[in-house]
């Protein structure tokens, strides 16, 4: 019990069950089966009743894997089935940026992008996907030549809208 809004995280140390019920409300009304690492955060709405308003299951590594996108007739598909980091450099322009595999429905994700150029250099890159909202205006990439960007994008809603943000001309 507590306060309404009160908010607990809870960090696992095994399995457990977390059973959905009337005072414990969980995603989808689904049970779930935590594993050591799991980290669950609970938000008290009053009279008894507990929801889990967030839930991560941590990798056991904290390395993620990097996948290297290859430009291809000015386009690029970024596979989020991969993982959520990649990396393209630009040896030509791109015109077509495609999203693919977002996030099942009940789960959001974060990406990471560096853009590279070339040791020519001035290579644009066009073409993203309506459902990113950008902070700060659509990203175009440094022209200078051998310059690396990162492009970071985020969904809540399984892909639907994501928001993106970028810094510029790492050095």
């Amino acid at each position: 019990s507590g306060v309404a809004g009160l908010v607990r995280e809870c960090h696992f140390a095994g399995a457990l069950t977390i059973t959905n019920s009337a005072s414990i409300i969980l995603p989808s009304a689904a049970n779930i089966t935590t594993v050591a690492g799991d980290v669950g955060v609970f938000r008290y709405e009053g009279s008894g009743i507990w929801r889990l308003v967030s839930f991560s299951r941590p990798t056991i590594s904290t390395a993620e894997v990097v996948s290297a996108i290859t430009p291809s007739a000015g386009a690029i598909t970024i596979n989020l089935a991969l993982g959520n980091m990649f990396t393209v450099t630009l040896n030509q322009n791109i015109t077509s940026i495609s999203i693919t595999n977002p996030p099942a429905a009940g789960k959001g994700g974060g990406y990471a992008l560096e853009v590279k150029q070339d040791a020519t250099g001035g290579r644009t890159m066009t073409g993203w996907p309506a459902a990113i909202k950008w902070s700060g205006g659509t990203y175009s990439p440094t022209a200078t030549a051998n310059a690396i960007d990162e492009v970071t994008f985020r969904t809540y809603d399984q892909g639907t809208n994501y928001r993106g943000t970028y810094a510029k001309a790492y050095a």
